[in-house]
């Protein structure tokens, strides 16, 4: 218990059991999916990953260079027509910047080894996750706890029915 209240986390009560969901696990499932996902994160820009994108439920699709993976395409198309996603994927690289900024200010030749991570869920109302977990009991608390080391699955609505992605090469 001593080394979670070191990290910002998600806390879920849920009656007798409590969930804690560490922010970087969000932030990996979510906003770290591949190498230029996370990059884009820190950035706090996604205009290098697409070309355009229709936001149409019925039929939505996106345009996107060769590099970017086929698998990060929904989650880019969210993060560009869902407005709570838009905020929780802003917020993401914003956190991190200003904290190294901060540290940076108060000493120009700090070593920064380790950044603390926030990131918050793309969407806001009720959905379940998949996810690996341990769970432990809280002595002093008289209360158990499920701690999730990892999230491999979510049911969140991600805006659409029907989804294309195409790919088109940089001249």
């Amino acid at each position: 218990m001593d080394e979670v209240k070191k990290i910002h986390c998600c806390l879920m009560e849920l009656g007798a059991i409590d969930v804690i969901i560490p922010h970087y696990v969000i932030a990996i499932y979510y906003y770290y999916r591949s190498t230029t996902l996370r990059e884009a994160a820190l950035r706090c820009d996604l205009e290098d990953l697409y070309y355009s994108c229709i936001c149409d439920p019925s039929d939505a699709s996106i345009i996107v260079p060769s590099y970017v993976p086929e698998d990060d395409t929904p989650f880019i198309h969210r993060f560009l027509c869902q407005n709570d996603a838009k905020v929780a994927f802003d917020a993401v690289g914003t956190f991190i910047n200003s904290y190294i900024k901060a540290v940076k200010d108060r000493n120009p030749k700090a070593y920064i080894g380790r950044v603390p991570i926030k990131a918050k869920f793309p969407y806001r109302g009720k959905f379940t996750i998949s996810c690996r977990l341990s769970r432990f009991f809280d002595k002093e608390k008289n209360k158990h706890y499920f701690y999730v080391h990892e999230i491999t699955d979510d049911d969140s609505p991600i805006g659409f029915s029907k989804f294309t992605t195409f790919f088109k090469e940089k001249r």
